[in-house]
């Protein structure tokens, strides 16, 4: 189950789906009372929660949530932007056996980096802190497994292979994911992967073969990507979102994909959740039809 825990982010990233508009951003956060109501019937139906948000670490209820999500047996992972990644942070993810912190960083450089991903309400950007917080995590003696999630645009493909080489210098997992760009957000038109730039899409078919190469499954996900870019529908996929994975709004809406927001299945308030999973969800998710760039759940 992915959980979205808040609304609240200290970023403003241009290719976000509640920055473009694509998805609403929720204007709530999840108390310890919401999350008492639902987690045993998290529990009974899944085995991993994912806390995202927003920034879930803004809100101040999460590790109480944690603590909730592990006593009744839910391994826990959590999607961060890193700028809260500190001390405190690392010893309570250690404390509660958090299984996989993410973060969300794409570029090295902090100018490239900062161009995507800026602070909301500061002028005074954060990558230097952002990276000495990971170096810090991975000088400890015990740390936190960790995956570095690298959204690419045209603007950061040469940060690729320099992004590689630091997460294998700190012993982090990778994931390169190419963004989506919503077509009616002609204002990003200068960020959007398109075939028709030849020379970048060269350079990124080769840092993301050579990403590919060092783990199973991340060749197909790769050749997927860019078919997509090159306009092409790949054959032959399938999708765990709707069946294996959940998306848990803030407010208790759940769907069955972040990016299907028109499929909302109901509210973990008022209909128990098993109730919620055992509806129908359409062919066309499950078989991947609707499967577009933007969707990690194509890396196996």
């Amino acid at each position: 189950m992915y959980w979205a825990i808040t609304g609240q982010c200290q970023l403003a990233c241009r290719y976000c789906f509640y920055e473009t508009g694509v998805n609403p951003r929720p204007n709530r956060s999840v108390g310890i009372s919401h999350a008492e109501c639902i987690i045993n019937s998290i529990a009974n139906c899944f085995d991993h929660v994912f806390f995202t948000g927003g920034e879930c670490l803004l809100n101040p209820a999460f590790w109480e949530i944690v603590r909730l999500a592990r006593t009744v047996g839910l391994a826990v992972s959590f999607l961060t932007d890193g700028i809260l990644l500190d001390t405190t942070t690392a010893n309570n993810g250690l404390h509660y056996e958090v299984s996989q912190v993410a973060v969300s960083l794409d570029s090295l450089d902090p100018e490239v980096n900062e161009s995507l991903r800026p602070l909301r309400n500061a002028k005074q950007g954060v990558t230097k802190r952002i990276i000495a917080n990971l170096t810090a995590l991975a000088d400890r003696p015990n740390y936190l497994p960790v995956t570095i999630i690298q959204t690419v645009c045209l603007s950061n493909i040469d940060s690729i292979l320099p992004m590689m080489q630091f997460c294998q210098e700190l012993g982090f997992d990778l994931l390169v994911h190419p963004a989506e760009i919503p077509a009616f957000f002609t204002s990003l038109d200068h960020m959007r992967l398109r075939s028709s730039c030849s020379v970048d899409i060269t350079n990124l078919e080769s840092a993301m073969l050579a990403w590919a190469s060092t783990h199973k499954g991340r060749r197909k996900y790769t050749c997927v990507a860019l078919d997509f870019i090159h306009g092409k529908s790949p054959v032959g996929m399938s999708c765990p979102m709707g069946s294996d994975h959940f998306f848990l709004n803030a407010d208790g809406s759940l769907y069955p994909c972040f990016h299907r927001q028109d499929l909302r299945i109901g509210n973990v308030y008022e209909t128990d959740l098993k109730v919620l999973l055992n509806k129908t969800i359409p062919e066309n998710l499950r078989t991947a039809q609707c499967a577009s760039l933007g969707c990690a759940c194509m890396l196996e």
